[in-house]
């Protein structure tokens, strides 16, 4: 399986279980953004997931948009 399809399974799986979260529905858009981009960057590599892997994927994520 290639790199980006396992991150694609990864990322359906995630979110198909998003709605599974109790009270999912009152969380403030800048909560979606932040799980959905956690979401991602743990897709794309282990070491960004929990906590400091996501401010380190923060900073990738910074640095491509500042490139966009």
């Amino acid at each position: 399986m290639s790199d980006i399809k396992s991150a694609v399974t990864y990322l359906q799986d995630y979110m198909n279980t998003y709605s599974d979260q109790q009270g999912y529905e009152e969380y403030r858009t800048e909560t979606l953004i932040d799980d959905v981009l956690y979401g991602l960057g743990a897709a794309l590599d282990e070491n960004y997931k929990y906590a400091q892997g996501y401010e380190e994927f923060k900073k990738v994520l910074r640095a491509h948009l500042g490139a966009a």
